[in-house]
């Protein structure tokens, strides 16, 4: 019982860091959050799970 409650203040934490701070910084970064180095890009596959490349190829 006492266990629980010294876990919920931490938990509490994260929350409001998940829903404050986090969104905050990637809106002020922009596009530079989701930036991925070159290496990594390389060896990652490409994915297009919205579909946007097949819009461009059949766009006149």
């Amino acid at each position: 019982m006492g266990r629980k409650s010294r876990e919920a203040p931490g938990r509490a934490d994260a929350t409001v860091v998940r829903l404050l701070p986090v969104p905050a910084v990637m809106t002020l970064l922009g596009a530079r959050a989701w930036w991925t180095p070159r290496r990594l890009d390389r060896i990652l596959p490409q994915s297009d799970a919205e579909g946007w490349g097949n819009a461009r190829r059949q766009a006149p």
